[in-house]
């Protein structure tokens, strides 16, 4: 398991640059690499919560703090267990608040307080219900020396140091980015092909972007 100290040292021996610049991007890049690495929906990073409540007339409730994307979302209540729909704000936000009974729909909007929250209505809940849910985590930033990697508990950190030597030449204005950004490119096609996710590949959409294929050098 790697710590971020760890990754700074692979970081710096395969960079060459130096002043204020460098030495403040680094641990930037790393964070900056893994909230990329966060936009993919990775099986291990898969949770679930059950058991919070909705109450009547509530529409908004708090997530789990570590929440990043949804997966899926159930109301339970005497009668058994339903699925929601993963809708729009104006499908939840629009309907009149005199119209109640089960909820059908969820949508992630936002924060409330210090948590990302939920609003789940069409119609608003007649009555308490208690919402389960299963839900994507996000990967931790490293902001301190010691702490560890997220990834490297279930595989190798390559990703997060290509693409934090990405963004370093990124930013610095260097010609070495074009070619970073193939490298990076390569380990997420790779970590995707070794790890199970679900919907669109980082990797591919890209290599779409960059007009073609990439391939490790």
């Amino acid at each position: 398991m790697s710590i971020r100290s760890e990754l700074v040292s692979r970081i710096e021996q395969r960079t060459s640059a130096s002043g204020t610049a460098y030495n403040a991007n680094k641990v930037d890049a790393i964070n900056w690499a893994i909230g990329e690495i966060n936009t993919v929906k990775w099986n291990f990073l898969l949770k679930t919560k059950t058991g919070a409540n909705l109450s009547q007339n509530q529409k908004l409730i708090a997530l789990e703090s570590d929440f990043l994307m949804p997966y899926k979302f159930y109301t339970t209540d005497a009668n058994g267990r339903y699925e929601l729909i993963e809708g729009s704000f104006d499908d939840i936000a629009l309907v009149s608040p005199t119209t109640t009974g089960a909820p059908k729909y969820f949508c992630v909007s936002g924060m409330s307080g210090d948590y990302p929250s939920v609003y789940i209505g069409n119609p608003m809940a007649d009555k308490s219900y208690s919402i389960d849910y299963g839900y994507y985590k996000k990967l931790s930033d490293l902001d301190a020396d010691d702490d560890e990697s997220d990834i490297s508990k279930v595989y190798r950190d390559d990703p997060i140091v290509e693409g934090a030597i990405y963004k370093i030449w990124l930013d610095l204005e260097d010609p070495k980015a074009d070619s970073a950004l193939e490298k990076f490119v390569w380990s997420m096609l790779v970590m995707e092909s070794t790890l199970p996710f679900e919907g669109e590949s980082y990797a591919e959409k890209i290599r779409g972007m960059m007009g073609g294929g990439s391939s490790e050098e």
